[in-house]
């Protein structure tokens, strides 16, 4: 549960999850590398050409299969709309043409994006 609720440290990029609610653009979303002592992202979207929403997915995923458990973790209303956030950060992202996971591209790996939904 503690690591779940330090994962919660993402909530400081709440603001960048507001921006992707505004503007569905890959620069705009919430990346999944993070610095383990600071909670800092590690690489901007210029340096980093995917979102990797699989990340964000699978910690949704455990933080509602813990809560089901019977696991407080959510304590206050701030989390609850960012975890709001993030679930429609997801809906759209998937939606969004970026580099894969592989950060080829397309299959032709000519440098454009590629939906991977």
């Amino acid at each position: 549960m503690e690591t779940e609720r330090g994962a919660l440290m993402m909530e400081r990029a709440a603001k960048e999850v507001e921006q992707f609610k505004q503007d569905p653009s890959p620069s705009k979303c919430l990346h999944s590398v993070f610095d383990v002592d600071t909670g800092d992202e590690v690489h901007s979207y210029n340096d980093y050409h995917h979102l990797q929403i699989d990340a964000v997915s699978l910690f949704l995923l455990y933080l509602v299969e813990m809560i089901c458990s019977g696991l407080q973790i959510i304590y206050n209303t701030d989390e609850v709309s960012f975890i709001q956030n993030l679930v429609f950060c997801v809906e759209r992202a998937y939606r969004v043409p970026d580099y894969g996971m592989w950060e080829r591209g397309s299959k032709y790996n000519n440098g454009s994006t590629e939906l991977h939904s």
